[in-house]
């Protein structure tokens, strides 16, 4: 039996990578590729197939003949992303993990510089960096993640650092591009069904607030987006956001991991967020808004005058400001800042 300390060619399992996919061969190529060409590449990459619907299991399993590193789980039944990522992570033996979606890509030098991070830092539970939001089709440039930068120069936060940060801004570790230790994502209980949607952000907000965490404000990773997706779906079907709305911070109450004052502020935020999106619909959804969003008479006087108004992109500027001064989800001078370091970070590059 081969040493499960082991990878194929003799050396030591270090870091894994494990790739939950679901009917993404269209797209699985470049997410493997991104990890390989990688300066310190995974020692092993785990694709797990969620019973997959069209070809993507042959296109899988030829990306496995290139690589020794490559392993490839064929789930029977479809169970999920969490379920996916919990065989992945059984089976795998690296110290160190890479969570990547299957039509996501990480930037060169993430894992070598991650890595070189967490070594520095053996406290701190994970690495994270910014991440690029595309337009699932197009790959056209919509965001970033996070919206508000934690640092401005790569450092480590310690979890006391990382209580004071959640009361002015929140999102600032994206799963896709950081990088995990195990016995990290152990003590935080890993990956919960019961979240659904929201069982990596949980996972994230715990290890940093239980370890502290590194960041880097450089680019490390590209999230597609889709309309269709996991979490987009659940924020813009209002059952579900609403649903969400109950439970999340329900759970984040009952953790205490989390400050007492959390749950709260994670409820407006959340509140804010779907709002949002539903904003940015051709018309902008003022029923899901009012639903989600319109605790007060005033609210829906307020949101009611300002659908009459009938012209979209000045319902939707007049809404989110709306939206903002009732839930304060951000504190605007780090949103600002933020915007501002970014477009000095792109000219500087240009010259």
């Amino acid at each position: 039996m081969q040493d499960q300390t082991q990878d194929l060619s003799g050396g030591d399992v270090i870091l894994s990578a494990i790739i939950p996919h679901h009917n993404h061969g269209r797209y699985i190529g470049r997410a493997v590729n991104a990890l390989l060409t990688q300066e310190r590449a995974p020692d092993e990459i785990i694709i797990v197939d969620d019973a997959s619907t069209d070809d993507s299991l042959a296109i899988i399993n030829e990306l496995a003949t290139k690589s020794p590193r490559i392993v490839v789980i064929n789930q029977p039944v479809n169970a999920g992303t969490n379920a996916a990522l919990r065989a992945g992570f059984a089976l795998a033996r690296g110290q160190y993990f890479v969570l990547a979606g299957a039509d996501d890509w990480v930037m060169p030098g993430f894992c070598k510089f991650g890595m070189d991070m967490l070594t520095q830092n053996p406290n701190a539970g994970l690495f994270c960096g910014d991440t690029v939001i595309v337009d699932g089709e197009t790959e056209a440039t919509t965001g970033y993640r996070p919206a508000a930068r934690p640092l401005y120069s790569a450092g480590i936060i310690s979890p006391r650092q990382c209580e004071e940060l959640l009361k002015r801004m929140d999102n600032f570790i994206h799963t896709g591009g950081a990088i995990f230790r195990r016995d990290a994502i152990l003590k935080a209980g890993g990956f919960d069904d019961s979240l659904g949607a929201f069982a990596d952000g949980y996972l994230t907000r715990k290890i940093a607030l239980t370890f502290g965490f590194c960041y880097a404000p450089r680019v490390v990773a590209c999230w597609r987006v889709f309309i269709t997706g996991v979490s987009r779906s659940t924020a813009l079907d209002l059952t579900k956001a609403k649903e969400a709305l109950e439970l999340y911070p329900a759970r984040l109450a009952a953790d205490h991991a989390f400050p007492a004052w959390y749950p709260g502020v994670f409820r407006k935020r959340w509140q804010f967020a779907t709002s949002r999106l539903a904003l940015q619909a051709t018309p902008p959804d003022f029923d899901f808004v009012v639903s989600m969003a319109a605790t007060t008479a005033i609210d829906r006087l307020v949101f009611n005058a300002i659908r009459a108004i009938r012209k979209n992109n000045i319902s939707r500027v007049a809404a989110l400001g709306w939206l903002w001064l009732r839930l304060r989800p951000y504190r605007l001078t780090d949103l600002v800042a933020t915007w501002l370091a970014r477009k000095f970070d792109r000219f500087s590059a240009q010259i």
